[in-house]
């Protein structure tokens, strides 16, 4: 029964429809344009208020501990939020004294961002490809060959058939680490019914940390070839891999015939001007950086996974990172709206996994309830720890991080994620205020007779209402765009209809797209309550240029804008080959 109804297309919709949506089911994406000057909205500095008392609240317990938290819009040149808590007592005799947005922190895992970004770019330049088996690269990952004929094939790693966005994604199926193996401790790990540890296997251990010396390429390839069995086999399933965002390493080393450290600068770091961000230890530059009291290895050399956790950054580097992103230059705009997409799900509705994102979907933000997507990465290397943001719907970043005991473990997460809950129902509101200004108002041909109104609600969009084409109602007839149905006698009661930017336009004009209602309110709850699928009826995206009239869409809208780029003068209904001027005063009313 149900899948009639997926079937269904407006094209066999006719006298059913009525009213509004049963519930808001906007195209996956922005449903206005960002807000251009989100530090000037009012709801925008009431929340910014309310995050600097919330952290000043936090940190005033915090007498060891340094905490950084910046976030900036990419339609903006400076951060709207500039938070830093210098502690009371003393640090480190090495480091800075006082914490602003130029101190340095390690960044533990948020430094796969920048790996996986240098693979990125040699891909977008065909060095390499994200498919290529990692083996093209690494020989010694080149086939599944074993070196012994008794090899259990239930632990070997099939690495012939592990690319290297598997392992940008967590993909690859390999194991997390090669550093953590309990053995390698002194300790009675055989009064916890463990069996006697191997001695081959303190002679092996490698991590960087507690006096132990850093793994090195060799000690990495040894390991995940001949001893570390899979956890899955490649594409199936994600787990978390230092070892995996290594290998990414090894691979823009080969690709690019450099060392890993001189790819990142050439490929990232001076590009982006990101001149407090490095590789490795910082002992030369430690008067930059904030160092806990006590701390012993804030220097530590993690070897061949400084890849995935040996970088070091502060605010203004990392605000500059992220809105490059953002802004379509640290990659071209395709291959950035490519990285900005989850490779897998994970097993909590809310979250999937990208190369590396950790991607959360919220939907009860906004008024409008849709799906808003947030890429993040976490990071911890002993005593700091760091949290990065992009919602690239509302076009704004953040950053958090943190050094010191109190702040140890999610500290940086949470206080993100409490960012981001006061601030993008403000950035909305924002975003919902700009866009009256530049597109709601009345639209007219009086030659043709034409004319629509736009408007704005606590939905998502733009209403689109008063639709007439030739003093033709389109609302209403909507259903007689059907060779079958042209000449239905009955209407429906459809008054407004919603419209959505695509992404799609220059300075001067824009493409936006409306959706036209797949069912009626009672067929979508008859749908979502008689199955056991979730949002069963939320099926915009297979409604979309669906009524076509030599060869356009009647959904196909064009804005035309003034000379500041932002205004709209009028509107092109694609499909009907009409311009609509916008009505004067609502243009001078509007300006902003």
């Amino acid at each position: 029964m149900l899948s009639t109804y997926f079937v269904r297309t407006l094209l066999t919709v006719s006298a059913g429809l009525c009213l509004a949506d049963a519930r808001h089911c906007p195209p996956l994406g922005p449903v206005l344009p960002p807000p251009k000057q989100p530090s000037q909205h009012p709801a925008v500095k009431a929340a910014i208020k309310g995050i600097i008392n919330s952290l000043e609240a936090q940190t005033a317990g915090f007498n060891y501990s340094a905490v950084s938290v910046g976030v900036q819009s990419i339609y903006e040149d400076t951060p709207f939020l500039d938070f830093h808590h210098t502690p009371p007592s003393p640090a480190s005799k090495r480091g800075a004294k006082e914490v602003d947005a130029s101190t340095v922190y390690r960044l533990g895992s948020v430094s796969k961002l920048f790996t996986v970004l240098a693979a990125l770019k040699l891909a977008e330049d065909g060095v390499l490809s994200m498919d290529d088996p990692v083996g093209r690269w690494i020989p010694e990952l080149s086939g599944h060959e074993s070196d012994t004929e008794s090899e259990d094939e239930l632990d070997r790693i099939e690495w012939q058939d592990v690319t290297v966005a598997d392992v940008a994604a967590h993909l690859s199926g390999i194991g997390g680490d090669m550093s953590s193996d309990l053995a390698s401790f002194d300790a009675d790990w055989e009064a916890l019914g463990l069996p006697k540890a191997s001695p081959e296997t303190k002679t092996q251990a490698c991590s960087g940390s507690g006096g132990i010396r850093p793994c090195t390429r060799e000690d990495l390839l040894e390991a995940f070839r001949h001893r570390r069995p899979p956890v899955y086999p490649p594409g199936q399933a994600p787990v978390y891999s230092n070892a995996g965002t290594s290998v990414v390493g090894l691979v823009v080393e080969a690709a690019s015939n450099k060392t890993f450290e001189a790819c990142l600068h050439d490929l990232v770091l001076e590009p982006l001007a990101l001149q407090h961000t490095s590789v490795g230890t910082v002992s030369e530059k430690s008067d930059q950086m904030f160092i806990p009291a006590g701390s012993t290895d804030w220097d530590m050399d993690l070897g061949i996974f400084a890849p995935a956790g040996g970088m070091n950054s502060n605010t203004e580097d990392l605000l500059s990172f992220m809105t490059a992103i953002l802004r379509n230059s640290a990659l071209s705009p395709p291959s950035t709206r490519r990285w900005l997409r989850p490779a897998s799900f994970l097993s909590a509705w809310s979250s999937a996994v990208g190369a590396p994102w950790e991607i959360y979907r919220v939907d009860n933000l906004t008024s409008d309830g849709r799906i808003i997507d947030l890429y993040t990465k976490g990071g911890s290397l002993t005593s700091y720890s760091s949290m990065l943001a992009l919602v690239p719907d509302l076009g704004f970043v953040i950053s958090v991080l943190a050094a010191g005991p109190e702040v140890i473990g999610l500290w940086p997460s949470l206080a993100s994620l409490k960012a981001m809950e006061a601030l993008i129902p403000a950035l909305d509101l924002a975003a919902k205020d700009e866009a009256k200004k530049r597109f709601a108002g009345t639209y007219t041909d009086k030659d043709s007779g034409s004319r629509l109104t736009l408007s704005l609600d606590d939905g998502p969009g733009l209403v689109l209402s008063d639709w007439v084409v030739r003093d033709f109602d389109v609302l209403p007839n909507l259903g007689r765009y059907n060779p079958a149905t042209i000449n239905a006698t009955t209407g429906s009661s459809l008054k407004s209809i919603r419209m959505f930017p695509t992404g799609i336009e220059t300075k001067r004009r824009a493409a936006w797209r409306a959706t036209f209602p797949a069912f009626t309110d009672e067929e979508a709850k008859v749908i979502d309550g008689s199955t056991f699928v979730r949002d069963a009826s939320c099926v915009t995206w297979r409604m979309v240029d669906r009524l076509i009239y030599n060869d356009l869409s009647i959904d196909h809208f064009e804005f035309q804008f003034g000379d500041d780029g932002e205004t709209a003068t009028s509107v092109k209904c694609k499909g009907f080959d009409v311009e609509l001027k916008r009505d004067s005063e609502d243009s001078q009313d509007h300006e902003m």
